[in-house]
This record gives C-alpha cells, structure tokens and sequence, in this order.
C-alpha cells in the first residue's frame, strides 16, 4: 500500500510539473502576446487560468453567463470574478438570453464565440484561449464520428487552429484534476454535464470512460493516432488544393470550374473539396454540372451555378447585390467612378444632378441611337450572354429626371453619347 501510495503521489506531482513546463516551454513564444482565456468557472479551465497566470502570461478572462441554471450560474461567474479581481487580472463577463426551443448547445456556442471575437479586436489578444484537453478530443472524435463525418470532423480539435489556442490538449482530464488538488484550485461542478440528455454527455459517461480503462496507454495511443490522421489530412488538403487550381480559375470573388475536368475526378476528390464550402455529396454536384444553365446548389456559406461549361463557386453574400443606392452630387464625383474614356464620352449639359447608381428593372430601357431604337436593359444583357449570378451585379446610372444615363460597365444610352451624336453627323455627311 505504501509503495502504490508513493507512485501515486510522483503521478500527482508529475501531473502538476507537466502541465507547467508545457505551458512554460512549447508556448513561451506567446509571453509577447495578450491572450483572450475563457473561463467557466470548471475544473479545467480554472486550472488553465491558475497556470498561465502564476507562469507570468499576459491574459484577459472573459466569462459568458447564459443564465440557465439560476443561482449557479451567477455563482459560477462570482468565482471567476473573484478570482480575477483577487490577482489583478482584467475581466469582462456578458449575459446572454438562449430560444430554449432551439438547440441550446449550438446557440451557447455561436454567441459566445461572436462575442470572444469582438473582444480579440478590442483588447488586441492573439489568440482565444479555451481549455479543450485530450478527453475532450476524444469525445469530440466519437461524436463526429457517430453523425458520419468525414476526416475534417475527425480532427477538427487542434491546439491551434485560426484564432483558437487550446494548449492543453495533450493532457487528460485526471491531470488536469490533479493539478486542481495540488495547487488548490477552487472550482464549480455544472451539474447538467452529469445529465445524458446531451450526446456528448452520454459518449463523455459511457464511451469515453470504456475507452480510457482499456490499458493504461489508451489515451496516450489515441493522441498519436490522433495525429497521424492530422498528418494525412494536411496532405490530402494540399493535393485537393492542387486539384482544385488544375480545373478552376479565379475571377474576383468567383471560383469558375471547368466542367468537363469537374466530372472527370472522384467522387472522393469532388467531395474532398466541396466539403469546405458546404457541399457534401458528389452525386448531386454532378448532377448539377449535367443540368442546364443557371441551375444552382446552395449551402450556408456558397452557391455553386451552371453556366455553360463552367460552375461558378460564389460566397452567398456575393451572389446576390445589394439594392443600395449611390447619390451622385456633381460632375467631379461621377468623374471619380466612371473610367476616363466613358466619362470623356458623357454630354454632360444634358444630365440633371443628382445621379443615382442602382440596380437596373425589368422596365429599364435605354436608346441605342439618339432618340430613337429603344431596348430593355433586361434584353441587353441577354444579348451579351450574362448568366444570373452577372446580371444580379449590374448597375446602372440614372439622372434626376429617372433617365438611363448609362449601364456600367457595359453601354451608354445613345441620347447622352457624344460618339453616338458624332456617328449620325457622320452619316449624314455620307449621305449628302
């Protein structure tokens, strides 16, 4: 008993020394940098707190407060608060109202993370800094995994990744509580993580625990495995890219990808890279590239549209124009929008001040000769051969009097055109 009292006592302190020379040594570099910690008031991230602060790290804590467990929640961020106040470290707390007739978990996230951001900006840290460990990457493995993901979801926690910092994913759950007992780290159960109303709470209780009791390497196992399949990932992201740039070309904000080179690859390769713009099913993006014009697919984040023998790849943000109208004072500002060559052509003394820059109607028309050959801006743009996604971003110019003066970028009405004034001088010279 004494013996296995000893080795007990060496696995504490090594729990607490790891922990510290990890924090102190791997991520020393960012000693220079302000850190965002977000703290719950748990176990492991009061420990994270206690770490970097007795380590001299620069950090600003930040506490949501979603209200859902009354008293307890308020008490949650009273320690955090404390503590924070107690040591001198700067704190921002915020209370959030959740649908509870929505996901409650995917909301807490999406709002928390919003407001880590603003935060970030303001107070210049480097990074968020969370206090994710490596049971947390398991339970986050199996439950990826139970909802068919693909190799992304499977790693998707990494100790750093975009503007999140997670630096103790190398170490369990048990560390991290021994270090609690060891440095005296007052901390708060969530009561609701022992429910198995959640999903992860269920993996968290049953599979997790059968998976770390399988050998005493389990954990340390999965964490090589772990990355290995990391490794791979990076490499396959590299060769879709390269894929990616071998069928497709880049105009401004679209990604044109070439049809015939599309449907000549695997579903693996047309699923691999979709995937990241919201696109999961290689059956259905072929489909779309064997439909006809302008047939669209449309994620959270992009649209992809057929046209011709390409398939546009767009933000949605972008797909659509916004129906926002630009006020044009005098001729020294439209000489600013317009390209020289244009302006140089405009009869200025025929235009009445303001002119606005708007999207065209269905009802918008302009001459194609002075006054005379009127035509749909609509049929135009037909003519030219612009598909949906192009004619969506067309503006045009119009002066007080709500006269076409021209469409960007593409026609200038004839009865405000001195070449198409010159023209009819010109043939009338002919014809005499």
């Amino acid at each position: 008993m004494l013996i296995l009292g000893l080795i007990c006592l060496r696995y504490n302190y090594l729990s607490v020394i790891m922990i510290k020379s990890s924090l102190e040594k791997d991520f020393k570099h960012l000693k220079h940098h302000k850190l965002l910690l977000a703290v719950s008031g748990g176990v492991d991230s009061m420990v994270l707190l206690h770490a970097l602060y007795t380590l001299g790290f620069d950090i600003l804590v930040a506490h949501c407060n979603f209200k859902l467990r009354g008293e307890d929640s308020d008490l949650d961020q009273k320690l955090v608060e404390e503590f924070c106040q107690n040591n001198r470290i700067p704190f921002e707390s915020k209370n959030f109202e959740l649908d509870l007739s929505k996901n409650i978990q995917l909301q807490a996230r999406e709002l928390r993370y919003k407001w880590f951001r603003t935060l970030l900006e303001k107070h210049n840290c480097k990074y968020i800094t969370t206090a994710h460990h490596l049971n947390d990457k398991l339970e986050t493995f199996f439950f990826n995994l139970s909802r068919g993901t693909g190799i992304d979801g499977l790693v998707s926690l990494q100790t750093l990744k975009g503007d999140v910092f997670r630096p103790l994913m190398g170490f369990t759950k048990a560390q991290i509580l021994e270090y609690a007992k060891e440095n005296q780290v007052i901390w708060r159960e969530d009561k609701s993580n022992q429910s198995q109303k959640y999903s992860r709470n269920k993996i968290r209780h049953t599979l997790g625990v059968s998976f770390e009791n399988l050998s005493e390497k389990a954990m340390e196992n999965f964490d090589k495995s772990y990355m290995y399949i990391s490794e791979n990932k990076e490499y396959i992201d590299f060769k879709l890219t390269e894929t990616l740039n071998f069928i497709s070309k880049q105009v401004a904000d679209e990604i044109r990808i070439d049809l015939q080179k599309l449907l000549a690859l695997s579903d693996f390769e047309i699923r691999g890279i979709f995937s990241k713009y919201g696109f999961s099913s290689a059956f259905e993006i072929r489909k779309l590239a064997l439909s006809k014009n302008n047939a669209t697919m449309v994620s959270v984040s992009h649209k992809l549209i057929k046209y011709r023998e390409e398939i546009l790849l767009v933000p949605v943000e972008n797909s659509e124009e916004k129906a926002e109208t630009i006020l044009i004072q005098n001729p020294l500002e439209l000489q600013k929008i317009l390209e020289e060559s244009v302006f140089e052509d405009l009869l200025l003394d025929k235009l009445v001040f303001p002119l606005s820059i708007e999207n065209y109607s269905s009802e918008d028309q302009l001459f194609l000769k002075p006054n005379h050959q009127r035509k749909k801006i609509s049929k135009i743009l037909k003519d030219r051969k612009l598909n949906d996604l192009h004619k969506q971003k067309v503006k045009i110019l119009k002066d007080a009097k709500n006269r076409v003066i021209l469409v960007l970028g593409i026609q200038t009405c004839a009865n405000f055109s001195k070449k198409a004034y010159l023209n009819i001088e010109r043939n009338l010279d002919f014809t005499s």
